[in-house]
């Protein structure tokens, strides 16, 4: 400790001894050899009084103070110059999603990003708070907060200006079955490249096999078909796409109608694909995510 005591520090620039008593320190090596050298004599009492050396103490420790002072203030500004060089500013804003730092224990190695949270409230300024994916709210300082940038790779949305997915291919999402006049006029309405004569024959078509054509999907009473691989083509094991709570119900409510209309059923197969859904304005449609197919 002395060793350290008798070193100005690097901020202070000051002796932390000097800081403490007022006065340079006299260390026992350094005594014992002053002595033993002759250049300094055992004192065998003191000149001052005591009201003169309390009166030079308070002296010294003032100035030693004073030049720790400016000393800090010279360092801290440098520390912060150096800090500010590459610093930026986060910008969060209501609506965003974020990973939040959770801690899971109390060791700080354990500390987890969680997420993602949306930011529903800027109470204070550098201060969000947040609503969890259960439905918790949590209230952070911006730098426990990191934004989130979703991979498209890892997320069951598909949005209609993603063009890398190629044609979307979905099942319909209209459970409720129309009679065949509905049907007809739904036809007629959409076929309006169809010359006039082009029209009857479809209309005449749906009149004929009117007990054949309805709004509800079933399975069609066809052969399968047949995929031929390379014989050394290994499928690609793929983990469920991630679905926003937000559209958790919906998904549950289109899987539920495939299963009972026959048109899927479950599946543990190595070739099985994760769903897939395109966000539109006016409807939800799933598919089935076969890209590494």
């Amino acid at each position: 400790m002395f060793a350290y005591r008798e070193v100005p520090h690097s901020t202070t620039g000051v002796l932390p001894y000097q800081l403490v008593y007022g006065r340079l320190p006299n260390g026992p090596l350094k005594l014992l050899k002053e002595v033993w050298t002759g250049d300094k004599e055992i004192p065998t009492g003191s000149s001052k009084s005591i009201e003169e050396y309390l009166r030079d103490l308070t002296e010294k420790l003032k100035q030693a103070h004073n030049l720790a002072r400016r000393n800090s203030e010279k360092a801290q500004a440098e520390y912060a110059s150096r800090y500010n060089l590459r610093s930026r500013e986060k910008r969060l804003a209501v609506g965003d999603q974020v990973l939040v730092l959770i801690s899971l224990s109390s060791h700080k190695l354990l500390k987890k990003w969680m997420g993602p949270a949306t930011i529903i409230e800027l109470p204070r300024p550098h201060t969000a708070r947040v609503k969890m994916e259960d439905g918790s709210e949590r209230e952070r300082h911006f730098n426990k907060l990191r934004p989130y940038i979703a991979r498209i790779e890892q997320i069951g949305l598909i949005f209609d200006q993603d063009n890398e997915f190629g044609d979307l291919h979905y099942a319909p999402t209209d459970s409720v079955e129309l009679d065949v006049n509905d049907i007809y006029k739904h036809v007629i309405d959409s076929s309006a490249g169809l010359e006039n004569s082009q029209k009857h024959q479809l209309a005449d078509l749906l009149s004929k096999f009117s007990d054949v054509f309805s709004s509800v999907p079933c399975p069609a009473k066809v052969k399968g078909h047949s995929v031929s691989l390379m014989p050394d083509f290994v499928p690609k094991k793929l983990k469920p796409y991630r679905v926003p709570i937000a559209f958790q119900e919906e998904v549950n409510k289109q899987i539920n109608d495939l299963l009972q209309l026959g048109l899927i059923e479950p599946s543990e197969s190595e070739w099985a694909h994760p769903i897939a859904h395109r966000l539109q304005t006016d409807a939800f449609p799933m598919g089935e995510g076969v890209r590494f197919f």
